[in-house]
């Protein structure tokens, strides 16, 4: 595993606009796997990126950025089979997006889309990080274990003080270098770490389709947004089109959400 080369000099965190993009200096890339339903039917896996810039992050799916792309840059005009082309093509993906210290230093700016694309911005959140006994190497990388708490679920963690990064997948950072693994205490969440580099063709760290999103704000009422659609898609929807949706069972019948989140429990990285 190639070693990534980390300048210190560089990596002093500044108050940046959120719109003043800046080249990224390293990727680490994620494999995931988790629970999305509870029963479950099959784990999903899914490979992010997480692009390092000298102040600010990005976290992100490259699968669903690819599919976005191949979909603006089609001559056919997106039919209906080209959408279940590329959908195919790029199976594993998520739309979750995160921003670290953007829009301003200590901040994050989350995005996942729920029908349309939703975001909010809020501080950082403080992991009070419990260090454990033990050792581990991923990457070729010796690493430390801690656990924390964050948004109701209790991670544990493996960084490394070789990578002096305070950076992880999705929002597990604070800690003294970067964070290769993480899995949560219900063993629904898995991230591990399987490549690290320096990069040099100038990627730049960013949001991207942020064009037409929601600011719902706050992460109190993306929160309550996002179990309007668990409980209800339909109104969820036409809250946010103002066009009336139904839907129907597989019999013809409406949709019981009621009935199906007594049977099923969503799962989310945050509770």
């Amino acid at each position: 595993m190639k070693k990534i080369i980390i300048l210190l000099a560089t990596i002093i965190l500044s108050v940046v606009s959120l719109y003043a993009q800046e080249q990224a200096k390293y990727r680490i890339t994620y494999d995931s796997e988790g629970d999305l339903r509870t029963p479950s039917k099959s784990r999903q896996y899914v490979r992010w990126a997480l692009d390092i810039g000298n102040t600010t992050a990005a976290f992100y799916c490259p699968a669903q950025r690819m599919l976005e792309e191949e979909m603006k840059n089609t001559k056919s005009g997106n039919s209906l089979a080209d959408v279940y082309k590329l959908s195919d093509k790029y199976k594993h993906r998520q739309k979750l997006q995160i921003l670290w210290h953007l829009p301003q230093k200590n901040q994050f700016t989350y995005m996942n889309n729920m029908f349309k694309n939703i975001k909010y911005s809020d501080t950082l959140p403080k992991i009070e990080w419990q260090l454990c006994e033990g050792e581990a190497t991923v990457c070729e990388y010796k690493c430390k274990i801690a656990k924390g708490t964050v948004f109701g679920r209790t991670w544990t963690v493996y960084y490394t003080k070789e990578i002096p990064l305070s950076y992880g997948p999705w929002i597990l950072g604070g800690l003294p270098g970067l964070v290769l693994k993480a899995f949560d205490s219900d063993n629904l969440f898995i991230f591990e770490a399987v490549g690290i580099e320096n990069i040099t063709d100038g990627s730049l760290v960013k949001m991207t389709r942020t064009e037409k999103a929601i600011d719902c704000k706050t992460r109190k009422k993306y929160v309550e947004l996002r179990n309007h659609k668990d409980a209800s898609p339909d109104t969820f929807l036409q809250s946010l089109t103002g066009i009336e949706s139904k839907s129907y069972d597989e019999n013809g019948k409406p949709m019981n959400y009621a009935e199906r989140l007594n049977e099923v429990a969503f799962n989310y990285l945050d509770k």
